[in-house]
């Protein structure tokens, strides 16, 4: 009301900015039928023979570019780093000494996976597998976990998967082909 109690219009706005963080998708798979690294050995693994499959690692990323990305994960000391990365231009490296497997994936712009092909990488590892392991899908990748950094928001997103063991996540891999045998 005014000061002669006349009723008066009185018009405010609030103003609000909101960041909605880059919605990022991140796989893990393990194949061993695989078109970008051939894998050799017996399926299902046997006790004392070698047997090597591809991890692939991929991401999509919806709407914010993403700074600083990177994927970390651990092999245990009976898996074997077998030096092949596709495509090989990608920077994926491997320290012996506590087991650690990096892709440095760096930067990956918005639409990543929508409007263009995602990000993705295969490397090959192996098993040969010990009479302790029969009858076992041993662990092969544990711990994979994709980090980066919002460019928009500035925030840090961080997304962990579940470990990898033989049983192959490639369409039609039997169930029970990831058993270890004698």
């Amino acid at each position: 009301l005014s000061d002669g109690r006349v009723a008066s219009n009185v018009e405010t706005s609030v103003e609000k900015k909101i960041k909605v963080n880059s919605v990022v998708q991140f796989s893990n798979n393990l194949y061993y039928n695989s078109d970008a690294i051939p894998n050799r050995g017996p399926i299902p693994p046997k006790v004392g023979q070698e047997t090597t499959y591809t991890v692939i690692w991929s991401v999509i990323n919806s709407f914010n570019d993403l700074r600083n990305a990177e994927v970390r994960a651990t092999l245990p000391a009976y898996v074997k780093w077998q030096s092949q990365i596709s495509p090989a231009n990608e920077n994926v490296r491997f320290d012996a000494d506590n087991g650690e497997v990096v892709w440095t994936v760096g930067n990956v712009n918005s639409g990543v996976g929508y409007n263009n092909p995602p990000r993705e990488v295969n490397f090959q590892i192996s098993i040969t597998p010990s009479l302790s392991q029969v009858d076992q899908s041993p662990i092969l990748v544990s711990k994979p976990t994709f980090t980066a950094e919002d460019s928009f928001t500035g925030k840090q997103l961080q997304i962990s998967k579940a470990q990898l063991t033989t049983l192959a996540t490639e369409p039609n891999f039997k169930f029970g082909n990831d058993r270890v045998t004698q």
